[in-house]
């Protein structure tokens, strides 16, 4: 619990969204390769058909994956 409350709690943490994520990267080359959780990458299964419609109508995969991680509140 220790751990928890100093990684979580303390006041320099701020949570990223995937694209700002992607933008941090970007300078020492990393790209996004997917979820280590692969259970995240089946839309069908994490999505309601009216996100899964928006969301293939986005063609920028960065905001694709915010969209998607914003929808599942991730």
């Amino acid at each position: 619990m220790n751990y928890l409350a100093q990684e979580y709690f303390s006041r320099d943490w701020n949570p990223n969204y995937h694209a700002e994520v992607v933008r941090n990267l970007s300078g020492a080359k990393l790209v996004y390769a997917g979820s280590a959780n692969l259970a995240d990458q089946i839309d069908v299964v994490n999505l309601s058909p009216s996100m899964r419609a928006i969301i293939a109508g986005i063609s920028d995969p960065v905001l694709k994956e915010t969209v998607c991680d914003f929808s599942l509140n991730q």
